[in-house]
């Protein structure tokens, strides 16, 4: 039977619709295996349109393709049996097809049709098993649900924690898997609030770390958790997908490991204290005794136990350096302004008298377009050198040592330099040019006595010369000697960024000085001071050295004493220890504190004496109102400078300690105004925080007391603002408002001594307005912090980085 396949077409239109909706490939051919339908699919595979293929036979088709008729056997049939239904594999251009084919009956005639089978239907079966496979077979919790939160599947592991069937798994909610598998409170709220949040934006979440979660037989898991959006074809968000790392072995042993840190940073700081207090003492005496002796016999061997106190002094300051956890942070690096040939004049000086008993030569070869001022850490750099030139002097026994350094590099605010310490010293043997560089590692063991040494110096030069930017270089002969180098950038400074150099002065100069300026107060009004320390021996030095300024003092040893002593007597300033029996530095600070707030006394400055390291006390120290944190031992030039700065203040400095003491006393609770203690008087004015700087650097010097001092607690708020949003939020989720009360009183204090003012008011404002009973702006309020938080942590950190 002929057949028009124009008005076919034209009389069944939703027949070619649905063809073309087709995924697959669909050829329909007439009783004489003529083309009658193509679908879209197939006019790609074939080259050809349906209007130019229709009526010709299908072996021309493929012919004009360059494909495979592979319906030649089925077209030789006779007509009465070419009704078939099979499957036919073919591969056409490299690629396997399966067709299902098939006759139809039609009132128009007999048809044949040729049809891909569907990939859902063979191959993505096969994929969908895979990934099945796949999922059931991941090392971690894999599961699924739909945007309504109810469960739609998992794999194994979801289901041997929950002790569940999948059967029972599915269909289940967050609220009725807490109640059957007896998860705490707050738990499964937590959870559906980040699968919400997924839900809601879109953008998938990676890393959190989700609360605890129980599973069977009391086994507690941690799990990090990533959550991304399940989608359609058409992109809608159809659901959500969690895949959870277990971290519970990684987590107990991070926990283990910091018990272990701390510990050690336990026993390093006791060591630190407990050879640094008597060695304080041996020091302190030594010095008194070379001052007030007479005798120059006696009066050198003063001098000599002292000196020998403080190289002693000197190597535990070298080996708690390196084993120190927190010496490697880059947070160590002072960069300040110096003159880098007055610095190796001075090494010159501590190494001459060596030189000259060893009858050595000394070359200094500096290169004359090294700039006059550098910006650097100079006390690593002279640490540096003075270990590789202290080494070169030890190990020559005839010929010279030589110190270079060469301008390489050099820009308009930058210069790069290299080092070059030379020695004609016994060399060193190639299997050992490694193992220097350990710590404690001697080439010449100690108990032969050949060569002094502790064996951290060249371990210690490495370390440095890595934290600044540089890297040594070793080259030697033994027999010959040795050339240590290194490159390093430095910033070219100017005159007017180079500190004062006071540490030069000699005891009776700075004393002179103390005494002058002291001749110069009102001579009824000697400054007193209040001591406080509990070992006899560093009390006597005290004593000692504040006798010898012409200032009064009053002592003490144990907190107890000193609070009844500061709260009944007028002070000019108190020194402190901070390990007091009875009641530690930090709390005797912290009473006096709040008894001069409650009585509208003058702030009596506190300066913390310790033999721990200074930065583990300093943060403390702050929220305990202490004003200073100094290392013992108490040298005379440094408290010559505490003199200048807490005792010879300008009457500025005065008039801003009665504006402060105003400023307390209007926060007498007997005077409350507008919302109430330290709020404005409208709630609008609550969230007009920008009239307060982020950061004020002045205020936060002045409180500090120095800019070093201040980017040490800056440098601590970028570490302690992270905790602080996350303690907050915390709360906040768990609608404890007095925690977040509490947290925000916490905060506040580090950010009101740092001059991060906006932070400071941030917190008062949310802290105060709880306080006073109010809660409509609460969550705003809340908010408000944590934006300003994030302010302020970017703020630090840009601080910090351009001021590396």
């Amino acid at each position: 039977m002929s057949i028009n396949y124009l008005n076919f077409i034209k009389q069944n239109p939703l027949l070619l619709s649905i063809a073309n909706q087709l995924q697959e490939i669909l050829v329909i051919l007439d009783e004489q295996f003529n083309v009658s339908i193509l679908n879209q699919g197939a006019e790609k595979l074939f080259h050809c349109t349906l209007l130019e293929a229709q009526g010709k036979s299908f072996k021309t088709l493929c012919h004009q393709a360059l494909i495979p008729c592979f319906i030649s056997d089925y077209a030789r049939v006779p007509m009465h049996i070419q009704t078939f239904n099979q499957t036919i594999d073919t591969i056409i251009n490299n690629t396997r097809y399966q067709w299902q084919a098939f006759s139809v009956e039609t009132p128009e005639g007999l048809f044949h049709v040729f049809k891909t089978v569907n990939f859902s239907e063979s191959e993505n079966k096969n994929a969908i098993y895979q990934m099945e496979t796949l999922i059931e077979n991941m090392p971690c919790n894999v599961y699924w649900m739909d945007k309504n939160c109810f469960m739609l599947g998992c794999n194994q592991n979801v289901l041997t924690m929950l002790g569940m069937t999948i059967e029972q798994f599915r269909g289940k909610t967050y609220e009725e898997l807490s109640v059957l598998c007896d998860w705490p409170e707050g738990l499964a709220n937590k959870l559906k609030k980040d699968d919400l949040s997924v839900l809601e934006t879109g953008k998938a979440i990676y890393g959190i770390e989700d609360p605890p979660l129980p599973g069977t037989n009391g086994v507690v898991f941690h799990f990090l958790t990533s959550r991304v959006p399940l989608r359609n074809k058409n992109s809608e968000i159809i659901g959500v997908a969690g895949i959870s790392t277990d971290i519970t072995a990684l987590k107990n042993a991070k926990e283990q490991a910091e018990i272990a840190s701390r510990a050690k940073s336990e026993f390093i700081a006791n060591m630190s204290h407990d050879v640094r207090t008597p060695l304080t003492g041996i020091i302190g005496m030594a010095r008194n005794l070379e001052l007030n002796l007479k005798d120059a016999i006696a009066k050198e061997d003063a001098h000599l136990i002292n000196e020998s106190g403080e190289q002693l002094l000197d190597l535990l300051n070298g080996v708690l350096d390196i084993i120190s956890a927190e010496n490697i942070s880059e947070d160590d690096i002072h960069e300040e302004c110096f003159d880098l040939r007055q610095s190796i004049e001075a090494i010159v000086a501590l190494e001459m008298p060596t030189l000259k008993l060893k009858d050595l030569q000394f070359k200094v070869n500096i290169d004359n377009e090294l700039p006059t001022y550098l910006i650097g850490d100079r006390v690593k750099l002279n640490r540096i050198l003075l270990n590789l030139l202290g080494n070169a002097i030890k190990f020559t026994l005839k010929g010279y040592v030589e110190i270079n350094i060469k301008v390489i590099q050099r820009a308009t605010h930058k210069v790069k330099l290299n080092f070059m310490v030379i020695d004609t010293g016994i060399g060193i043997p190639d299997e050992a040019r490694e193992k220097i560089f350990r710590r404690f590692y001697r080439a010449s063991p100690s108990y032969k006595g050949m060569y002094k040494g502790h064996g951290i110096g060249l371990h210690i030069v490495k370390k440095y010369v890595k934290r600044l930017g540089g890297k040594i270089h070793l080259t030697s002969q033994v027999d010959k000697g040795s050339t240590f180098s290194f490159d390093l950038p430095f910033k070219i400074g100017n005159p007017d960024s180079v500190p004062v150099d006071k540490s030069a002065a000699s005891l009776t100069s700075v004393n002179s000085r103390i005494k002058e300026k002291i001749g110069l107060m009102k001579k009824n009004h000697r400054p007193h001071l209040l001591l406080v320390e509990d070992d006899l021996v560093a009390l006597r030095v005290l004593e000692g050295m504040i006798k010898e300024t012409g200032c009064r003092f009053t002592s003490a040893m144990d907190g107890t004493e000193a609070l009844a002593l500061a709260t009944s007597n007028v002070f000019d300033l108190i020194l402190t220890d901070i390990g007091l029996p009875n009641i530690s530095g930090l709390v005797f600070s912290q009473h006096l504190r709040k008894w001069e707030k409650s009585h509208h006394k003058k702030r009596v400055p506190i300066i913390a004496l310790t033999g721990h390291a200074k930065r583990e006390v300093e943060a403390s120290g702050v929220n305990s109102g202490i004003d200073k944190v100094v290392q013992k031992p108490l040298r005379i030039e440094f408290l010559g400078k505490i003199f200048d700065e807490y005792l010879f203040k300008s009457t500025d400095t005065e008039r801003n300690v009665q504006n402060i003491s105003v400023s307390q006393d209007n926060t007498d609770p007997t005077f409350p105004k507008g919302l109430g203690i330290d709020l404005p008087n409208t709630e609008k004015e609550l969230f007009e925080l920008e009239q307060f700087p982020l950061f004020d650097l002045a205020k936060g010097i002045e409180t500090m007391s120095n800019e070093s001092v201040l980017n040490e607690m800056l440098q601590l708020m970028l570490i302690e603002i992270p905790k602080i949003q996350s303690d907050i939020q915390k709360a906040h989720e768990a609608k404890d408002w007095n925690e977040v009360e509490k947290l925000a009183h916490k905060a506040k204090g580090g950010a009101s001594y740092v001059g991060t003012i906006r932070m400071q008011y941030a917190c008062q404002y949310l802290e105060r307005y709880r306080k006073a009973g109010h809660s409509h702006s609460l969550e705003k309020l809340y908010q408000q912090l944590l934006e300003v938080l994030a302010e302020t942590y970017l703020l630090i950190k840009n601080r910090l980085i351009a001021s590396m």
